[in-house]
């Protein structure tokens, strides 16, 4: 095998470990989640990472289903959870989707929104629950009266310009 990431050799041999044929694939891709959410933590992620982790497997256990439904969104926000930017970068760059930057979002990853991100928006504070497929409007719901709301990364933009804007222009005063 040529040269591997250490991230892909994490997982690799992770893969390896359970053999040709676990027991069981359910237990095999769960253990494949935790795997790779482990090196969303800590790992340095380098660029074509996820593209390698597909190719792993076969038809019965793919990376896209040890990681289930909204597997790279889980992925994604135990990359931000953790400041591993790395793995965000590379994250961003296989989904297909630009960083969706609030302020405040959260302490770390350079407020990058993710799953659970709680953020401020006007005056209203707000929790993402999910993303549209092509990354383009976020989906969060009010916290207090419960309303869902979709925002793209535009309107989250200009929020964030108006809030400096009146931040700077209570230190001038």
């Amino acid at each position: 095998m040529s040269k591997m990431s250490p991230v892909v050799e994490f997982v690799w041999l992770a893969w390896r470990s359970a053999g040709g044929q676990p027991h069981s694939w359910a237990l095999f891709n769960h253990q494949l989640y935790e795997v790779c959410h482990v090196a969303a933590r800590g790992f340095k992620w380098e660029l074509g990472d996820m593209d390698a982790l597909e190719r792993l497997g076969n038809h019965t256990s793919r990376l896209s289903k040890c990681l289930l439904d909204d597997g790279y969104e889980r992925l994604y926000a135990t990359a931000v959870e953790f400041s591993n930017i790395s793995a965000c970068l590379e994250l961003e760059r296989y989904i297909g989707r630009a960083p969706i930057i609030a302020d405040g979002a959260n302490k770390r990853a350079r407020d990058r929104l993710c799953l659970g991100s709680v953020f401020r928006y006007g005056d209203a504070r707000l929790r993402v629950t999910s993303f549209r497929g092509d990354g383009k409007a976020v989906c969060v719901l009010v916290l207090g009266p419960k309303k869902v709301h979709r925002l793209g990364p535009a309107e989250i933009r200009a929020d964030r310009a108006r809030r400096k804007e009146r931040a700077d222009r209570a230190l001038c005063a």
